[in-house]
């Protein structure tokens, strides 16, 4: 039986409560408690959540992105849950879903998670557009609570001494908790920075701080390279004002062998130096990535090249925005102003051998889908005039090919 035909306890997706309080601490998208104690099954879940008209193509690397993220929240529900930590390195082409991916298992299960570019990033002290702990700054940043949230957590906090006992006294014994508003919002911090260890960190562009024993930057990519060994390894950061962090997060130390971290990268002709259709670790470490950092990865989460097929299924099938198929989505958008619109599917064919020939993967089609309405309108005003608006639109492949 295939994993995707596994029944969730009798349920349909669509039928699954709107929110779920996850392990009492922050809103998960969709969830039921039975899934957090039948780890199979939330490994079922977040697999079907991620393919059912998402991800395209992409079957094997969803699977593993559900199984490291099953792992990563059966551990934080249960101390004695038995795994291997990892912080897999995803490897792919660009516009193939490998940022998308991880902002929808995110979202899934309701943790706190952050994009963080790492080709801008220089390593402390040396002055530059961006530094490391930034990324846990923003991290702490969009983990986005209340009051109540702060209030069910003050005696975890007291017992990890993330807050001391009088600003545990102040908030406890008041009436109101925000009454005191120094006290509410050192624990307000302290909350965030409780569940920000407990997020995702999607650090993007990783084989931009490749180095390869050439040129001049070749020092400056090795101490990043250096600098980030610590933060998968689970070591406490100190925030300070000096890496650009906010004077709310300066001196605040976030923990990070919690944190579940995934690397990504296109790189860029690796398949010069790989023989097989999926790179290897030996290949990466050839490609400029320590060996150290290969290690505390663990595993390598391979994206494939999308073909004209999968493209295809993209613009009819995928939701894209409004629960919308890219083709549906479309239609929409100019039946704005032309009522009677169809996209034929030569049109389908054509924007999916557009988009495999472009090497930007689905971007292509968004920036289709986010052109194609402006060039059709004053196509047609320009050669019909306001009379073209009542007009039936038929969009087939001729019909691009004069507009695009």
């Amino acid at each position: 039986m295939k994993i995707v035909d596994v029944d969730l306890g009798g349920k349909d997706i669509s039928d699954l409560p709107k929110s779920h309080r996850f392990y009492n601490l922050i809103n998960a998208d969709k969830l039921q408690r039975e899934h957090f104690d039948n780890p199979p099954l939330m490994l079922v879940f977040i697999y079907k959540k991620l393919t059912q008209k998402k991800m395209e193509g992409q079957s094997r690397a969803a699977f593993d992105i559900s199984k490291v993220v099953r792992d990563h929240i059966c551990a934080i529900k249960n101390p004695n849950y038995k795994r291997i930590k990892i912080n897999p390195l995803i490897v792919g082409p660009t516009g193939v879903g490998k940022t998308y991916s991880i902002q929808l298992a995110s979202k899934i299960v309701g943790l706190p998670y952050v994009e963080f570019k790492m080709a801008q990033v220089t390593p402390l002290p040396i002055k530059g557009n961006e530094k490391l702990p930034r990324s846990l700054e923003r991290l702490i940043e969009n983990t986005v609570i209340d009051e109540k949230v702060v209030k069910e957590n003050l005696s975890i906090l007291k017992s990890l001494d993330k807050i001391d006992e009088d600003t545990f006294n102040a908030l406890t014994q008041s009436k109101e908790i925000r009454q005191n508003k120094e006290a509410y919002n050192e624990a307000y911090v302290a909350t965030q920075i409780y569940l920000a260890e407990r997020g995702i960190i999607f650090l993007d562009e990783i084989d931009k701080i490749a180095y390869t024993g050439k040129g001049n930057e070749v020092g400056t990519k090795e101490l990043v390279q250096n600098e980030l060994l610590d933060y998968l390894g689970g070591q406490n950061i100190r925030l300070d004002t000096d890496f650009g962090i906010s004077k709310k997060l300066s001196g605040k130390e976030i923990n990070t062998s919690k944190i579940l971290f995934f690397l990504a990268g296109a790189f860029s002709d690796i398949d010069k130096i790989s023989k097989g259709e999926e790179p290897t670790i030996d290949d990466l470490k050839k490609y400029g990535i320590k060996s150290e950092l290969l290690g505390r990865s663990g595993e390598i989460v391979f994206f494939r090249p999308l073909t004209k097929k999968n493209y295809e299924k993209i613009i009819n099938e995928s939701v894209i925005e409004n629960d919308l198929p890219l083709r549906d989505l479309i239609i929409a958008e100019l039946q704005n102003d032309f009522p009677n619109t169809h996209i034929s599917d030569s049109a389908v064919k054509y924007m999916a051998t557009k988009a495999e020939e472009s090497g930007l993967g689905a971007r292509y089609l968004k920036s289709i889908a986010g052109t194609l309405s402006i060039k059709v309108l004053r196509n047609l005003l320009y050669t019909k005039g306001l009379d073209c608006l009542n007009d039936h639109v038929n969009i087939d492949e001729e019909f691009l090919k004069a507009v695009l």
